[in-house]
């Protein structure tokens, strides 16, 4: 792959990362919302679980769009000793 490519990735993974986050935020706010004086109803229980299945992608692409843009970087480098 070419450095471009590697960006691409980067950037897009950045992007996915971010989208994340934003519905971590919002579905978290949703959920605190509710409170814990009420019995749990069934819109309470998706809230909260959606508020918490996002947290391991937003880590995983971290790292991973680092290592893209890394890569990127290295690809530039293999090209100038050609």
């Amino acid at each position: 792959m070419n450095q471009a490519q590697w960006t691409i990735l980067g950037i897009f993974l950045v992007v996915m990362q971010s989208f994340f986050i934003y519905q971590d935020r919002f579905w978290g706010t949703i959920c605190r919302s509710f409170g814990s004086s009420a019995p749990a109803t069934k819109n309470m229980i998706v809230a909260c679980i959606n508020a918490e299945i996002y947290e391991p992608f937003i880590w995983f692409l971290l790292p991973l769009a680092l290592i893209f843009f890394v890569c990127g970087f290295l690809e530039t480098k293999k090209k100038k000793h050609q």
